[in-house]
């Protein structure tokens, strides 16, 4: 259904000469109506809320981003007396196919909540996601080694989180790469970074600020190393691992949501999943690391005044010293998740 609104949205702006937008009314909200629309003569998406005046300031400094502009006026045609209307616009036809689902999962949230100022708020919420997956985003999705990374961390929430006897809800809120904190997942005082690496020889990672591996900031560091060949058309996927995920996740619809934001907060969607459909990782090796004493990397405190914004590599076989068990990892996060 909603496609046949694009689609219709879509033949009607082919046909005529003018600029301007043609829109249709998507929710009937009787206070905030959203419609979906396209520009002409660009051809660009767009959804449009009219939403009362005194929610409008909430917007006046929302940051810009690649993937979306927003404009907020009073057009003389809203709905019901007292709105404003809050257009939201693909800032390119090439992101139409992915404020397909924009628009969609604004419009939801929009319905699903009540009231002016939550409704607003839900908005604003679901706006500052869409914002963040277009800051992981290159012109064509995310890079390649972007989806490598992504599939790492996704690789160890299923095999090494998800599997301990603890709440998906609770595991799921140790996943911290996204908010783009200092480690990918962080457990009480014990953080755990990941990475992937698809070299055929010589096995390194790249680090990428000073705090990364700065065991100092927290009780207990660890580096997990995940080793993979990339290989073509086959089954082990990003989105067949996304998929897997969402399978376990099913039964619990709090963790399932997070697990949903997050993955757009990554920069994922399913909008584009066919750029990732064809890339496939065929894990060779997994190798976690306790980050102390001598181990190779760079502390804070190492670093001279006025320098920062630090980015180096470390060799797989300079770690090797400081290989824990893949077993007592797991009694490790377990009494630290209990």
């Amino acid at each position: 259904m909603t496609d046949d609104i694009w689609d219709s949205l879509c033949e009607e702006a082919q046909k005529k000469q003018s600029s301007g937008i043609f829109k249709r009314l998507v929710v009937e909200d009787s206070a905030y109506p959203v419609f979906y629309g396209i520009t002409t003569p660009e051809q660009h998406f767009c959804f449009i809320v009219q939403l009362p005046v005194e929610e409008m300031h909430r917007f006046e400094r929302f940051p810009k981003t690649r993937g979306f502009n927003l404009i907020t006026h009073i057009a003389g045609e809203e709905l019901v007396k007292g709105n404003a209307t809050l257009n939201v616009t693909a800032s390119s036809a090439q992101y139409n196919g992915v404020f397909k689902a924009i628009a969609l999962d604004i419009s939801k949230s929009v319905s699903a909540v009540t009231g002016a100022e939550n409704k607003t708020l839900s908005l604003i919420r679901r706006l500052n996601l869409w914002r963040s997956f277009f800051e992981r985003q290159t012109e064509a999705g995310l890079s390649s080694t972007d989806q490598q990374g992504l599939y790492g961390e996704l690789y160890f929430l299923r095999n090494h989180l998800l599997s301990l006897s603890v709440g998906a809800g609770r595991v799921l809120a140790t996943w911290t790469g996204p908010d783009k904190r200092q480690h990918d997942f962080q457990l009480g005082k014990v953080a755990v970074e990941v990475k992937t690496s698809s070299q055929r020889t010589h096995q390194k990672a790249i680090i990428t600020s000073e705090q990364q591996l700065d065991e100092t900031l927290v009780s207990s560091l660890y580096l997990y190393w995940l080793c993979v060949v990339i290989v073509e058309n086959d089954k082990n996927t990003l989105p067949a691992l996304v998929g897997d995920l969402r399978h376990l996740l099913n039964s619990t619809p709090e963790a399932a949501e997070f697990f949903e934001n997050s993955l757009l907060a990554s920069g994922y969607t399913d909008a584009e999943q066919n750029l990732y459909a064809t890339r496939s990782y065929s894990v060779v090796k997994e190798s976690i690391f306790e980050v102390k004493e001598r181990f190779p990397r760079i502390r804070i405190s190492e670093l001279r005044t006025g320098v920062s914004d630090v980015e180096y590599s470390i060799s797989e076989g300079a770690c090797i010293p400081f290989a824990v068990n893949i077993e007592k990892l797991s009694e490790l996060l377990l009494e630290a998740l209990s």
